[in-house]
């Protein structure tokens, strides 16, 4: 069972909640500083036109090569906490049979409290997810809500596949702005889920 309250876990989210702001600071300062250099650049070397303009096209050019660095570090760096929270959420699911059966399946996401429910029109089953632990990092709260629709998609993805499920669709609710994700529509998954986290591990079949 993963308890999002342990204290491993609540480190994992305090040195992850570190790492972002680092990152973001790191990348303002690095991407001012190349643009700052690049127009000092421009303005000293007047008389030699072509090294400005090659040095200018080059500290540009390392800007986005810095940002692809930043983005393949941090994905290293979350690879475990993802996986982590992903099967968190495919534990909330845990006995839980409303997803099932029906060819029609719409399903609402939304905030009670300090909890994510999802429920399903016309059933009174649900699956909850305690966030208490976690208030205070909104990137873990938003992620937890990113791995609930992962799940859907993904069920009715293989759902789909197998001709039991004609439509569905999942409305978000969480931030009182209901917004529709269409999953599958007249019987075809509206996205490719063969390389998603529950399929490709084998949690969904």
């Amino acid at each position: 069972m993963i308890d999002l309250s342990a204290p491993e876990m609540q480190s994992t989210f305090k040195k992850l909640q570190r790492v972002s702001f680092i990152t973001n600071v790191v990348m303002c300062v690095v991407t001012v500083a190349c643009v700052a250099i690049a127009i000092w650049i421009s303005v000293i070397m007047r008389g030699y036109t072509d090294w400005a303009v090659i040095l200018f096209y080059i500290l540009l050019a390392l800007i986005p090569a810095y940002l692809i660095f930043i983005l393949v570090w941090e994905f290293k760096v979350r690879k475990g906490y993802r996986e982590t929270m992903h099967r968190y959420v495919a534990q909330g699911f845990e006995g839980k049979t409303f997803l099932q059966g029906g060819r029609i399946a719409n399903l609402e996401l939304s905030i009670a409290g300090d909890n994510l429910v999802l429920m399903r029109e016309g059933n009174g089953e649900y699956a909850k997810f305690d966030l208490s632990p976690v208030t205070a990092y909104t990137g873990v709260c938003g992620y937890i809500a990113k791995c609930i629709k992962d799940y859907v998609y993904d069920y009715y993805y293989l759902a789909a596949k197998r001709g039991e499920v004609e439509s569905a669709k999942l409305v978000n609710n969480v931030h009182g702005k209901a917004k529709v994700y269409p999953v599958v529509e007249g019987g075809t998954p509206v996205r490719e889920r063969e390389k998603s986290f529950y399929v490709k591990h084998g949690v969904l079949k």
